[in-house]
């Protein structure tokens, strides 16, 4: 799984956001950013807010409820991904999202 992660998250770090998507504003739905990045997730996702030194375990169904809840604007970068480590989302602390994907 390290060795996946590592790739993807040079690659995350060299792509560009998605185009038109910012995570900040009220009708952002992380349901619709999955669908515009191709991407199906597990139930379960893995969350860390440290560049991946510690992986938190959530409810995919949580994490999209409760967004605002999860990320801070500002302050938080957040690394999204699944045990399939198939993608790597990256929501950046002023709204921009990354992805990548195998």
């Amino acid at each position: 799984m390290a060795e996946r992660l590592a790739s993807l998250l040079t690659r995350v770090h060299s792509s560009e956001p998605l185009s038109g998507v910012d995570a900040n504003p009220e009708t952002f739905r992380l349901s619709d950013i999955w669908a515009t990045a191709g991407i199906q997730p597990a139930d379960e996702l893995l969350l860390s807010f440290d560049s991946l030194r510690s992986i938190d375990r959530m409810q995919r169904g949580d994490v999209e409820q409760n967004f605002t809840d999860v990320w801070y604007p500002v302050s938080d970068n957040l690394f999204i991904f699944d045990e399939s480590v198939a993608w790597l989302m990256f929501v950046h602390h002023d709204g921009y999202i990354y992805v990548a994907r195998d």
